[in-house]
């Protein structure tokens, strides 16, 4: 999708700016005005009142948009979580994929800060645990997830073995996924590293 943004701006290129660096893409922004007024006014409550003209503002972009790791999970039907990391594109930039609909995204730490490779993981894996998979799908509406999901994810910690297995089992866990392999032993690797040391009863992030 076209995405008219500098690094870490909440706000789009103006019409000015976007057509000194992608002329073209400017072009079809007004040529196809008509169709991009037409959103939901959903959509254009999530953009609010900000200080710009640019009309093909996008919902949902802000800081936390530009992480180079993200936790992403449904906010609908089977529960599930897995990260997601910058790719190369079929016209060769690398990039972060966004989540738009029905794919919430955590790239932040409660300090603000961008979480790590290894802290992604490490939260992965404690949202795809079995113990956070009933809770989940037994204390919600299958059709709708918080966004914000009641769950005790301690501060990762990088001077604690049992976090950093979690993170490592996820990472293993990913990588299977991607040949087509099973990683129910890592989830149950997960369950034991969590019932062992009782790390729900820890503080939140």
């Amino acid at each position: 999708m076209p995405f008219p943004y500098e690094k870490f701006s909440r706000s789009p290129l103006e019409i000015k700016e976007l057509s000194e660096k992608s002329k073209l893409l400017a072009k079809f922004f007004q040529k196809n005005r008509r169709v991009i007024d037409s959103q939901t006014n959903y959509d254009k409550k999530i953009i609010g009142d900000r200080n710009f003209t640019a009309f093909y503002a996008l919902a949902r972009v802000g800081k936390y948009t530009f992480s180079d790791y993200a936790v992403c999970f449904r906010d609908n039907t089977e529960w599930c979580a897995a990260v997601s990391s910058p790719i190369r594109t079929p016209w060769g930039c690398i990039r972060q994929p966004l989540f738009q609909n029905h794919a919430v995204s955590i790239t932040q730490g409660s300090d603000g800060k961008f979480i790590t490779k290894e802290e992604a993981h490490y939260i992965c894996a404690i949202f795809n645990s079995s113990y956070a998979k009933n809770f989940i799908e037994n204390s919600s509406d299958s059709r709708t997830y918080k966004i914000k999901p009641p769950l005790n994810v301690p501060k990762f910690n990088t001077t604690k073995k049992e976090h950093i297995g979690l993170s490592d089992l996820s990472i293993t866990a990913h990588k299977k996924a991607l040949n087509g392999l099973s990683f129910a032993n890592e989830i149950n690797a997960i369950n034991n590293i969590l019932l062992t040391n009782n790390i729900n009863n820890s503080n939140n992030q």
